[in-house]
């Protein structure tokens, strides 16, 4: 009989990525902010940067927190709030494919030989 080794995470790697990317926008949003409509998809994954108080005054979240889906559910259940003040999102992904028509589009990375360096530069 063989020793399974303990299963410690059960995420996924698009799970990882995806809280990776959360988390570095959260940690890289600049100073800046802009008012979003108050409703859970424009929320979602933002940072606060005004403390969010309910209609009786009682704090639900604070300048600076990561709205989750959770909060974001919360947060657009106070009906007094119709925008809220978030930060400029930072770092984001973005994916364009390369098209040699598009002059927004990026080329495709180049091939790496061995030790990181492109093959272009070898050749």
């Amino acid at each position: 009989m063989s020793i399974q080794p303990p299963k410690i995470d059960n995420r996924t790697y698009e799970d990882i990525v995806a809280q990776t990317v959360r988390l570095v926008q959260h940690y890289t949003a600049g100073d800046s902010s802009e008012l979003v409509d108050n409703n859970p998809e424009n929320l979602l994954d933002r940072t606060l940067a005004q403390d969010i108080k309910d209609t009786d005054g009682k704090t639900i979240a604070t300048a600076g927190t990561l709205i989750d889906e959770k909060l974001a559910g919360a947060i657009a259940q106070v009906n007094s709030l119709n925008q809220i003040n978030v930060k400029v999102k930072g770092w984001y992904k973005q994916t364009i494919d390369s098209d040699p028509n598009n002059p927004k589009s990026t080329p495709p990375n180049p091939p790496l030989a061995k030790g990181g360096t492109p093959k272009s530069k070898i050749e």
